[in-house]
């Protein structure tokens, strides 16, 4: 009775065993640098237009907004095959064309499999303007000079979700008429949704133009 208690738990051990083994051969390893490439692009929404509290859905109205710029609509684009991000180590990432070096900080991250990036370099900001309001996540501002004439740097940040070997940046791609100008862009640092407290800060002369996608990256 006792040996068969011994082979019972033998027989245990080697079936968790056999297990255990089939699912390290079904994982796939990271070895560092890991090369991802640009591999979809999917659009999460239509395009949308917004004025000083109201949203404008004319369609013609829409596509004149947005004639000619290339940062809408991006689905119906070819994909760069060129295009690619690295992970030099789990720490650090090589992002954007050209390449620039991030740092992955996962102490800002709200899930196990969002990746958020913080540049080494820091950039020039107003944090007065809107396309600076929309972003979901911002790294501190740091102030320069002095009163009156300060100005403001700050770190790029992007976020994706997924894995070292399948990444998905969330983005964003946005155009704003003001009375001083016209911007245009695309940033990896967006949730599914619109901030209504970016949306506030538009005066009776500006116009906003907004489309989310999913900018898919993999290893080959």
């Amino acid at each position: 009775m006792k040996n068969l208690k011994i082979k019972i738990i033998l027989l245990f051990a080697l079936c968790g065993y056999l297990s255990s083994c089939k699912k390290d051969d079904e994982q796939k390893y990271v070895y560092f640098p890991e090369t991802l490439y640009l591999t979809q692009i999917t659009n999460l929404t239509p395009v949308r237009l917004f004025t000083k509290n109201r949203e404008i859905t004319n369609a013609d109205t829409i596509t004149r907004f947005i004639k000619n710029e290339t940062n809408f609509n991006l689905q119906n684009q070819a994909i760069d095959a060129s295009e690619t991000m690295v992970f030099e180590s789990k720490s650090l990432a090589q992002l954007g064309n050209p390449k620039q070096a991030y740092n992955l900080n996962s102490d800002f991250a709200t899930t196990k499999t969002e990746f958020i990036f913080f540049s080494q370099k820091q950039y020039p900001v107003n944090p007065q303007d809107l396309a600076f309001l929309l972003l979901k996540f911002k790294a501190p501002l740091i102030a320069n000079g002095v009163a009156p004439n300060i100005t403001y740097t700050t770190k790029d940040v992007r976020v994706a979700n997924g894995n070292y070997l399948d990444l998905n940046f969330g983005a964003l791609s946005y155009k704003i008429k003001q009375l001083n100008g016209t911007q245009s862009g695309t940033t990896y640092n967006q949730p599914i949704n619109i901030d209504a407290k970016a949306l506030v800060q538009l005066q009776t002369t500006d116009t906003l133009a907004l489309q989310y996608f999913i900018y898919n990256y993999k290893v080959k």
